[in-house]
């Protein structure tokens, strides 16, 4: 994943190492020192990029709800596709964030509720955005008569959502066991056999 912090590399660095300690030790475990050890940069230089340990945890987390919310936000307002294929496309476009990125994936569903403690006020509005595209997305379908128009809003977003997150979690676990073109598929069955209308 490219991260988008410092010219000179050692922003990038340390943030790929504090997700593989991240993932390993989990946050509460977690030691800047070893984060510094990961990233081959002195514990000191740390804190020229990041705060401490927490401001690290939200930059992880805000820079994958931005792009997380890019996808949703992009696919909504295209007119060249019909709900259901925007409805394949999110779903491709979020496990692909993390296809290559089980660390990434461990870390996001592990930590999920660390950094709503860290940041409430801006999870929520994470989450109020990325819902109002989902919510957007549904709305569309109904509106054209392809999707069930008695599906509420609530309950299609905490399912998209909360399913890849489920999903994610048991993937990022245990990578080869199942792998993730599988869940992508499977999901995406599921859910457009529960919106569309018969």
């Amino acid at each position: 994943m490219k991260r988008d912090r410092a010219s000179d590399g050692k922003a990038e660095l340390i943030l790929n190492a504090a997700i593989a300690v991240f993932a390993e030790y989990g946050y509460h475990k977690a030691k800047m020192a070893k984060i510094a050890e990961v990233a081959g940069v002195s514990a000191g230089s740390i804190y020229l990029y990041y705060k401490n340990k927490a401001s690290l945890l939200s930059h992880i987390f805000e820079m994958t709800w931005e792009m997380m919310i890019a996808i949703t936000s992009d696919l909504t307002r295209r007119r060249d596709l019909t709900p259901p294929e925007k409805l394949d496309l999110m779903v491709d476009q979020h496990f692909d964030l993390f296809h290559l990125e089980t660390e990434l994936a461990r870390v996001l569903v592990n930590e999920h509720y660390t950094w709503c403690q860290l940041a409430e006020a801006r999870f929520n509005a994470c989450l109020e955005r990325y819902f109002a595209d989902i919510d957007s997305l549904l709305g569309e379908g109904q509106r054209t008569g392809i999707f069930n128009p008695h599906i509420a809003a609530v309950t299609f977003r905490h399912v998209l959502f909360g399913g890849m997150r489920r999903l994610l979690e048991v993937w990022a676990g245990s990578p080869d066991a199942l792998p993730i073109g599988r869940i992508r598929q499977d999901f995406k069955v599921l859910l457009k056999r529960g919106v569309l209308l018969p």
